[in-house]
């Protein structure tokens, strides 16, 4: 079922995305959801035609995961308003418990939940908060590092122990502190990773982490 709606999205019509959003509150209860993401996301514009039926499956355990990343980009690129997002906060934070749940249980991997501390910093709500909080104790610092980025653009303080935690790993310390430049919070980085001598570490670690599994810088 999920390939013919994604038949529908890759024709990139108006008249395809109008039957798309008259489908999907119906959406099939089996099958390969993910198929759908691409479609929506090059196609933006048609996209937005298809909320608020898409932030009402936020919630929904095969397609709550394309919701996350669509609403993600959209907001990002300014076609999706906080407004939007709070008027179905329920169903987000469903979501994103239902994903974190997975990751506790060992099903889901913590990239998988990076898109949800996203959409809980755009959501901005108390108990996205909370649920944040408790995300920045995971110890993978990819996660940790959306995690600390989400609350600080909303203004709330994070403990300069899980800020340390990020700086110090080499695959996140350069995104890390670019990302802080970009939201203007540098100072919070840690001066023992700040030099031009560990980002450029940090650079060179990702670079070869793409093509080798053991190396030594």
């Amino acid at each position: 079922p999920y390939r013919l709606l994604h038949l529908l999205a890759h024709m990139k019509t108006s008249e395809s995305f109008a039957v798309l959003k008259r489908l999907i509150p119906n959406l099939p209860k089996a099958g390969n959801a993910i198929v759908l993401q691409k479609p929506l996301l090059d196609s933006a514009e048609l996209t937005t035609t298809l909320f608020p039926e898409l932030l009402q499956k936020a919630n929904d355990p095969l397609f709550g995961t394309v919701v996350a990343v669509v609403a993600n980009q959209l907001a990002e690129d300014s076609l999706l308003t906080k407004k939007d997002l709070k008027a179905h906060k329920q169903e987000i934070l469903q979501g994103a418990h239902n994903e974190w749940k997975l990751l506790q249980e060992g099903t889901y991997e913590p990239w998988e939940v990076v898109r949800w501390a996203h959409l809980l910093g755009g959501l901005n709500d108390p108990e996205g908060t909370t649920l944040l909080r408790t995300m920045l104790l995971h110890k993978d610092a990819s996660l940790k590092k959306s995690v600390i980025l989400a609350l600080l653009r909303n203004s709330h303080t994070v403990p300069p122990t899980e800020i340390v935690k990020v700086a110090a790993d080499k695959s996140t310390r350069l995104s890390f502190y670019e990302a802080l430049q970009g939201i203007g919070k540098t100072t919070l980085f840690p001066a023992l990773y700040a030099s031009q001598k560990s980002l450029a570490e940090s650079e060179l670690y990702n670079l070869f982490s793409e093509d080798y599994e053991d190396f030594t810088l």
